[in-house]
């Protein structure tokens, strides 16, 4: 038996709405939670699981409510913290920070969070899961940052481009017997 982890980025969401930790789903971002649910009707998900921000709970809303599941919340699995305040950055601002944590894992600004940090609460956050869900799948929703310093543990070409041409939402399909990772692979073909 093997246990798979479903590991969602979240969809698109509207950086001109809340803070950080409450910014909503895009119209966009909405319609493209509703569509992922297809993706998953044949894959047998026993738990759906979530980061605490709204942006990460509502693209697994629709999963959840089609399945009739609880969302489990579980605060080690936010975005990482890029600046001490914890304000939305654009692209422009993120991106140059984001390539610094990759070249350097111990990097951070003041009052911040470094890539090694990161990485470190998402691993133990998934073997918790692991444990918790031995022989069964589960869709673990997340943050583009957080999911590729995971994904980068197991697969060093899981990097800085890869975070880049990452899309939201994103899919990666982790298979594990016990805590022995077997495969990782990203779903490409989610036509959403």
């Amino acid at each position: 038996m093997s246990t798979t982890v479903y590991i969602v980025r979240h969809a698109q969401s509207a950086k001109d709405k809340g803070s950080e930790s409450t910014r909503p789903l895009s119209n966009d971002g909405i319609i493209a939670s509703e569509k992922l649910v297809q993706y998953y009707l044949d894959k047998n998900i026993e738990q759906v699981i979530s980061s605490p921000y709204t942006r990460a709970i509502q693209t697994v809303e629709p999963l959840a409510k089609k399945l009739n599941l609880n969302i489990e919340i579980i605060d080690d699995l936010r975005e990482c913290k890029f600046v001490a305040d914890n304000q939305i950055l654009s692209d422009s601002e993120v991106y140059p920070l984001v390539e610094k944590m990759f070249a350097d894992e111990n990097y951070s600004q003041t009052g911040a969070e470094s890539f090694s940090q990161c990485q470190s609460r998402a691993l133990k956050t998934l073997y918790t899961l692991l444990d918790d869900y031995q022989n069964k799948n589960i869709v673990l929703c997340s943050h583009g940052f957080l999911i590729m310093s995971l994904c980068n543990y197991f697969d060093k070409s899981y990097d800085f481009e890869s975070l880049k041409n990452s899309s939201k939402p994103d899919l990666y399909e982790l298979i594990f017997d016990d805590k022995k990772l077997k495969e990782i692979t990203r779903i490409t073909s989610l036509n959403i």
